[in-house]
């Protein structure tokens, strides 16, 4: 069996096979799994001893050969045991299958534990394999509904399968025991399993249907609480779009879940009910109406009351687990269906050279996957030592363009170039490591990550004093002291990652945009510069037209394609008109 880490890892997508729901336990620790079913086994095997062992010490006549033994009573804190032997037997049973039950229980859940987290970091490492255009293309509401809906689900259905294992061999157990007990009425009741599963399968396979619209509605649930979280200030400036907004995006999705979930609770529900009252209908009819048929003697009925309610307990943990195993597949079913949306970036070996002064596009051409837009032909030509502004209005194809320069988006057709080589699969990851970027939506995290304690101790006091932020941050175990800062403050953090991450290529979008009129002009008439001189490849997506004379270059975008400008479109203040170098 292939373990979903293996096939989440896997170096080519679509040739795996689909993975079992026990998998992600018998591949994390298949010996733990199999003392655990094993001591289960054992378990319920050694409950089946205690009927005829109890049986055996009533003082029955005739007891279908199970004749008493007279013994020497015994005394225990003034208590008269009958039948020490019996009794011993008895107690030394049921502390065996305490212990081999519980061992059980806990070596299980030890591997479940452990199943979980390894599913769950191998869905992380996924994650950072995924292109970024099929991470967008996906959206992050249905990944955070895999990773905090449907694992546990996942593994909790797992879990649940050696548990049937461990009822089915107890109810086995007491099966032969009927059988010795009257071969007619074990006929009867295997008949009437047999039935009851049948018919308990009809309800159950409806509720499932309703839990797999459970499941889906929580997807939009979850894209619903991201936008009432992210979109909170837009809300309340208008009341009528938060009301809508309400309605469309979670009331109406929560109303459906509700009904889908009460549904499936009902039949399921019910099924598990009427499963647990299989067995007494056949202890109904047994007493009733095979006793008279049969003629069977009051001592043996007794047996087979007592053996077929004692049936009823492992048949009901069976009937039990099957809401989360089919909660276990549908979450299986999910993960399998979003896996298969997720190919595995190649991670290539090192490009031939480290050295570039020029990166080229050319002939790039790129459209999304639901052809809502198209960019290119691009063909550009930015050098080492240069500042690039990249201007347009909204939709022009800026940040794609942005992407595709970083690396982050692969194009349909062309070729991007560093230096004289090509980018490919096998050296993209490798140029990516050059390129530093502040994209609009940026992240930026409360740690610094691979920063040597000499830029610590002295580059990181250096820029916060530079970025003027010294009085608002501190630096503290390798992180910030603080993210409670304004929007333009963060930024400034951000830029500071930035040196220290020392990078080829420099990508700010629209990072001014926050800084007050002061700092703003410290960006483009001092760090900009800065960046120049260090001989740094400097990319711009920007608005501040009255900054433009300090370009090397402007790319001006439109309707997906780099547009040269003529200087009557120029703005009067510009001190210069540089056009985009256009192969």
């Amino acid at each position: 069996m292939r373990s979903i880490y293996t096939w989440l890892t896997r170096k080519k997508p679509n040739t795996h096979h689909k993975t079992k729901l026990l998998d992600f336990l018998l591949v994390e620790s298949p010996n733990l799994v199999a003392a655990s079913i094993l001591l289960g086994i054992v378990a319920g095997l050694a409950y089946t001893f205690l009927i005829p062992l109890v049986t055996q010490a009533i003082e029955f006549r005739n007891t279908s050969g199970l004749n008493p033994v007279n013994e020497n009573d015994v005394v225990i804190f003034d208590y008269e045991v009958n039948k020490p032997k019996y009794a011993l037997t008895f107690f030394s049973l049921c502390v065996f299958i305490l212990i081999a039950r519980t061992a059980s229980m806990v070596l299980l859940q030890k591997v479940a534990n452990s199943a979980t987290k390894r599913l769950r970091i191998s869905i992380y490492s996924r994650i950072t394999q995924l292109p970024i255009q099929d991470l967008e293309r996906i959206g992050s509401s249905r990944l955070y509904a895999t990773i905090v809906n449907d694992v546990p689900f996942l593994v909790s259905g797992a879990s649940a399968l050696p548990g049937i294992l461990i009822g089915v061999s107890t109810i086995f157990g007491m099966l032969g025991f009927l059988v010795y007990l009257n071969f007619d009425v074990f006929v009867f009741i295997i008949f009437t399993i047999i039935f009851g599963i049948v018919t308990y399968r009809i309800p159950l396979f409806f509720g499932n249907r309703h839990f797999q619209q459970v499941r889906n509605r929580f997807d939009n649930i979850q894209a619903g609480i991201q936008g009432l979280v992210s979109g909170a200030k837009e809300l309340k400036l208008n009341q009528t779009k938060k009301s809508e907004f309400l309605h469309d995006a979670l009331i109406e999705h929560e109303e459906s879940y509700r009904k889908h979930s009460d549904k499936g609770a009902l039949l399921v529900i019910g099924a598990m009910s009427y499963g647990n009252l299989i067995a007494f209908f056949a202890i109904g009819i047994s007493t009733f109406i095979l006793s008279n048929r049969y003629a069977i003697a009051p001592e043996t009925l007794v047996s087979i009351v007592m053996a077929m309610l004692y049936i009823t307990g492992p048949l009901g943990a069976i009937i039990m687990s099957i809401s989360p195993i089919v909660r276990g597949n549908i979450a299986l079913k999910n993960l399998n269906k979003i896996l298969d949306e997720m190919p595995i970036e190649t991670k290539g070996e090192r490009a031939t050279t480290s050295d570039f002064d020029e990166i080229k596009l050319r002939n790039i051409e790129l459209s999304y996957h639901n052809n809502a837009f198209a960019l290119g032909p691009v063909d550009l030509t930015l050098r080492r030592g240069e500042i690039n502004f990249i201007v347009g209005g909204n939709g022009s194809g800026k940040s794609t363009l942005a992407k595709i320069l970083t690396l982050h988006y692969v194009p349909n057709k062309g070729q991007v170039t560093f230096g004289d080589e090509v980018v490919t699969d096998e050296n993209r990851d490798y140029y990516r490591q050059h390129i530093s970027a502040i994209y609009s939506d940026y992240h930026l995290f409360p740690k610094l990550y691979d920063v040597s304690q000499h830029d610590l101790d002295n580059k990181v006091p250096e820029y916060l004093n530079k970025l003027k932020l010294s009085d608002k941050v501190s630096i503290e175990d390798a992180g910030f002291s603080t993210l409670s800062l304004s929007d333009g403050q963060k930024r400034r953090l951000a830029l500071l990652v930035m040196y220290l991450e020392k990078r080829d290529v420099y990508l700010f979008d629209e990072w001014a945009a926050d800084q007050d009129p002061e700092f703003r002009a410290v960006f483009y008439e001092q760090i900009l510069p800065e960046l120049k001189a260090a001989g740094k490849f400097v990319l711009v997506i920007s608005h501040d037209d009255r900054y433009f004379n300090y370009a090397d270059n402007i790319i001006h975008m439109a309707d997906g394609k780099p547009q040269t400008n003529k200087p009557d479109e120029r703005v009067s203040h510009a001190s210069e008109d540089k056009q985009a170098t256009l192969a």
